[in-house]
C-alpha cells in the first residue's frame, strides 16, 4: 500500500467507528510487521496475484493469523495453467492477470500453509469487455473471487 492508501484507510476505519481496533501498517505480503499469532482478520483485495511467491504469501497469513483468525481474500483467477507468454507479458501483469492462479490452487496453497476451511464464497466477471481480459484466450476464463479460510 501506498502512504496515500494507508491513510485512506486509517480514515475509512475512523469513520466507522473502529478505529481503536484496526491498525493500518506498512509491510510487506511476504513479511508482515507484526508477531506470530496475533491477527484476527487478514484482508486481502487483488494483491496476491501480483506476489512472485505465492506460498510464501500464505505461510506468512497462517504465521500471522491467531487460531480462529480468518482469511478473507478477493482475487484474479483462471481456469487453467497461464502460458509463460501471459506471464512473460507486463501489460497483462498491470491488469493483474498475469499472475493469476488457477481457482483451485487458492485452496492448495492455503492448505499447505496450514489454514482451513479454504473455499471459495463467491464469483465474479470482472473482466467483462475489458481490454486486458480479450487479450487472452477465450478457455482461460479470467475472473475474480471471494475466498475464506481460516486458523485452527
Amino acid at each position: 500500500m501506498t502512504p496515500a492508501m494507508r491513510e485512506e484507510a486509517a480514515a475509512a476505519a475512523a469513520e466507522a467507528g473502529l478505529a481503536d481496533v484496526v491498525e493500518v501498517r506498512a509491510g510487506l505480503y511476504e513479511d508482515l510487521p507484526v508477531p506470530d499469532a496475533s491477527v484476527d482478520v487478514v484482508l486481502s483485495n487483488g494483491v496476491v496475484n501480483l506476489a512472485p511467491d505465492k506460498p510464501r504469501v500464505f505461510r506468512e497469513i497462517a504465521r500471522v493469523l491467531r487460531p480462529g483468525g480468518r482469511l478473507y481474500l478477493a482475487d484474479v483467477v483462471v481456469a487453467r495453467e497461464l502460458t509463460l507468454e501471459v506471464r512473460e507479458d507486463p501489460e497483462l501483469w498491470a491488469a493483474c492477470i498475469g499472475g493469476a492462479l488457477p481457482e483451485g490452487e487458492l485452496a492448495e496453497l492455503a492448505a499447505g500453509a496450514g489454514l482451513a476451511g479454504a473455499r471459495v464464497t463467491e464469483r465474479f466477471d470482472c473482466f467483462g469487455g475489458a481490454p486486458a481480459g480479450s487479450r487472452v484466450s477465450a478457455d482461460l476464463r479470467v475472473g475474480s473471487v471471494n475466498f475464506f479460510a481460516e486458523r485452527r
